[in-house]
This record gives C-alpha cells, structure tokens and sequence, in this order.
C-alpha cells in the first residue's frame, strides 16, 4: 500500500484553499476555526498519517464544514476559478518544497504560483 506524503498545514493558503473549496466565506473567524481544527486533528494520533486524506476523513466525521460560515452564491466573483488554481498550486509548491527541505513561507509560495497560473492563463 503506497500511502502518500501530502501534509495539511495551517498556511494562510491552505486554510484559503479548504474555505475556497468548501464553498465557505474566507474570513478571520473561519480561518481560526479552521486552524484550530487542524491542530485538533494533528493532536490525534489514530488520524495518522496526517495527510489530505486522513484529514477529508476527521472533518467529515467532527462535521467541520457545518461550523463554517457559508459564501452567498450571488457574491461569487468570476475571479474563483483563477483564485482557487493559484490556491492550488502554491499548496503543491508548500508541499514540494517541505519534501525537499527548501525554506520558504506561504507569501513566496502564493507569488511563485500565482506567477506560474497567469503566465499559463495569458498563454491560453
């Protein structure tokens, strides 16, 4: 069995990219919410490897998702789309760089992919 290394963390961008794709408002409380949850879910050892996966199950069953404040659909900016590729990649490059040991911090990752997804989108 190959278990994957796809460590959650508590990232500005990662917290953004969970609210992003939950469909849920990116605002402080929701943030600490979240935040807190993923120390909690750390703290538990029966969640191991503490990996996108195990975490998908910890929310699911704590019902996480239902103490998140919820976006109104009508306020959704045409911008998401672009917003959440960013979000994805610099997760992707926080995760290649902690493989690797590279220093770095979430601002360097998020420039470095938001660089990356216009570049690609221009090119379209």
């Amino acid at each position: 069995m190959i278990i994957r290394y796809d460590p959650i963390s508590t990232e500005g961008h990662e917290l953004d990219f969970f609210l992003q794709k939950w469909g849920k408002k990116k605002t402080k409380k929701n943030r600490l919410l979240l935040y807190k949850k993923i120390q909690e879910f750390w703290s538990i050892s029966s969640y191991s490897p503490h990996n996108r996966d195990t975490f998908s199950a910890f929310v699911k069953k704590r019902k996480i998702k239902g103490l998140l404040d919820t976006l109104n659909t009508a306020k959704n900016n045409k911008n998401s789309a672009l917003k959440s590729k960013i979000q994805k990649k610099a997760h992707d490059i926080y995760v290649q760089r902690t493989i690797d040991a590279i220093p770095g911090n979430a601002f360097t990752d998020w420039l470095l992919a938001e660089k990356e997804i216009k570049e690609k989108h221009r090119r379209k």
